[in-house]
């Protein structure tokens, strides 16, 4: 019921959005090439989901297994540093204040309480692991359908090993609802603002649950391989890890293929690359 109604509001919101929501920066001068500006609204679908949990908080039963506030709080404070890199592209908004907020985001899970399982050994490992996969997720996000597909498919293979979270299943929803506007032809971004979100979800869900080392990278794996990856090879070539390129796995599978075979095959070849790594390190 949950996964049904995510995915029907999600992409009735989405579509209410796409001529309101603020325009990937990136885009902003697309007219000049005949295209049009790209809507973002990743963001505002992190507030949506975060305005039904507080809603489901608010009326749940008191034996109700519930996310920690400091966790809500963390995942408001990843969606706002995405949301200002989003906002701030074309005005300067530098590596040092992202990774700032980023860990004012990642702080929250000192406030946690007892909700970290066996395979985080601190409250520190939880803090630097939910730094690095908002970095992962958000390098990860470029191409269109990539990181939607891929969270898709890594929330499938865990929703087979944890069928009873409704939190699961309400991203998974959110997710299902919005890759129809967002792939094959874009016509909206989750923008830094959905990847951030996304990304902090993600890792808690991770660190909430996983019960080896293994399983706590699991949902994770590809975005990290991909940005270990890149980030040496920027180091190697004396460019700045942050700056962005064309050397992730996407676009290396984009140049491999026909750009019609590519439009549709590149996002599900990642998601089946990541089902794949989930499944076996689960």
């Amino acid at each position: 019921m949950t996964l049904a109604v995510a995915t029907v509001l999600s992409f009735v919101v989405v579509r209410l959005l796409l001529h309101r929501a603020p325009r990937d920066a990136a885009t902003h001068e697309a007219h000049k090439r005949g295209q049009q500006p790209i809507p973002l609204v990743g963001g505002i679908l992190a507030v949506l989901a975060l305005g039904i949990v507080w809603i489901v908080c608010s009326f749940a039963e008191p034996s109700t297994p519930l996310w920690p506030v400091a966790i809500l709080f963390g995942v408001t404070m990843a969606t706002l540093t995405g949301v200002l890199d989003d906002t701030r592209k074309r005005s300067g908004f530098g590596w040092r204040a992202k990774l700032a907020l980023q860990c004012v985001a990642a702080s929250s899970v000192f406030f946690a309480g007892d909700s970290l399982g066996p395979a985080c050994p601190s409250a520190f490992f939880g803090f630097a692991f939910l730094v690095v996969v908002q970095n992962a997720w958000n390098l990860f996000d470029n191409a269109d359908g990539a990181v939607c597909w891929t969270a898709i498919a890594v929330l499938a293979v865990a929703a087979t090993r944890n069928a009873n979270d409704p939190a699961m299943w309400l991203v998974l929803g959110l997710l299902l609802g919005f890759v129809p506007i967002n792939w094959p032809s874009a016509k909206a971004y989750l923008g830094d603002g959905g990847s951030h979100a996304l990304a902090f979800v993600l890792g808690y869900m991770s660190l909430r649950d996983a019960s080896s080392t293994s399983a706590l990278v699991s949902l994770h794996a590809l975005p990290l391989l991909d940005m270990v990856h890149v980030v040496t090879l920027r180091l190697m070539l004396g460019i700045a890890p942050w700056r962005g390129d064309k050397r992730h796995l996407a676009h290396r599978l984009i140049r491999c293929l026909p750009a019609r075979v590519a439009k549709w095959t590149v996002a599900p070849l990642l998601a089946s690359i990541a089902a794949l790594l989930a499944t076996l390190l689960l």
